[in-house]
């Protein structure tokens, strides 16, 4: 899979040249705590790299599926990761897929979603859609690239958590991956 190819024949659904990095992918989950949640779902797999390190971090018992809207991207996945629930879709409609698995809300939303990529109407739909679907007290994980914080998107992205969810926290940047990027954690 080329990466970079996606990169340049979407670019508003792929948010990076290269997939995330092992030590980005280790922040993701170990931010998630994982070890404690139902439903976990994941939007924008990306061609699986971090999906991997949330299957090895889940309880057996958990609920876990992704949703990715690019089509190349969903093959990737679904090769890199057999037996797990990848949906082709968009992550507007994550109500629909958490009725389809028998829940709710999730207690926990990971997401590489290109946030800095996205015009205002969009953020807010996919904002929408995520705090919707998340339980009371639940996780929200996204990432950010350093760079893209210069960027009126991510600026505006960055306020919009803020004000939207309980509590917010940033991580300091993750040097080992390309490009540096930080998780944003908010909780419901």
């Amino acid at each position: 899979m080329n990466f970079i190819k996606q990169f340049f024949l979407h670019p508003t659904e792929v948010g990076s040249l290269i997939p995330s990095s092992k030590t980005l992918s280790k922040s993701i989950v170990s931010t998630s705590n994982l070890k404690t949640k139902k439903c976990v779902v994941e939007l924008g797999t990306g061609n699986g790299v971090v999906t991997q390190e949330i299957i090895k971090n889940l309880p057996s018992e958990a609920i876990f599926f992704g949703i990715e809207i690019n089509k190349k991207f969903v093959e990737e996945t679904k090769k890199n990761c057999p037996n797990t629930n990848i949906y082709h879709g968009s992550a507007i409609d994550l109500k629909k897929y958490l009725k389809n698995n028998h829940f709710e809300y999730s207690d926990c939303i990971i997401s590489e979603l290109p946030w800095g990529a996205f015009n205002n109407k969009l953020q807010d739909e996919l904002l929408e859609a995520i705090y919707n679907s998340l339980a009371k007290k639940g996780d929200f994980i996204t990432i950010s690239f350093a760079q893209s914080m210069l960027f009126s998107p991510s600026k505006r992205f960055s306020q919009l958590i803020k004000k939207k969810f309980d509590k917010v926290e940033k991580t300091p940047i993750i040097w080992k991956n390309f490009p540096p990027a930080f998780i944003y954690h908010c909780i419901k």
